[in-house]
């Protein structure tokens, strides 16, 4: 769980994010998973994800569907066993 901009003033406004995942491991190679997200303010606005993790040796791939139709997908290729690189698009 993960809970995002409150502060004590901001607990009594009612305003902050607060996001829920549960991840589970498939195989030792892929992890699949669901996400909500919720954030009050004026309005609560929430959504929910789809998630997954694929990963080889030298590479992870990452992606996220969520129920109103965005799509996102990462890919990291591992560079030196300190460095990945993201190309960003």
């Amino acid at each position: 769980m993960r809970i995002s901009n409150l502060i004590p003033i901001q607990l009594f406004e009612r305003t902050g994010v607060v996001s829920l995942s549960y991840l589970q491991s498939v195989t030792r190679r892929l992890v699949l998973g669901i996400e909500g997200t919720a954030q009050v303010g004026q309005a609560v606005n929430s959504s929910l994800a789809f998630v997954g993790k694929y990963s080889t040796d030298d590479a992870i791939f990452n992606g996220n569907v969520s129920m109103n139709g965005n799509v996102q997908l990462s890919y990291f290729q591992k560079v030196h066993f300190e460095i990945t690189y993201s190309p960003d698009g």
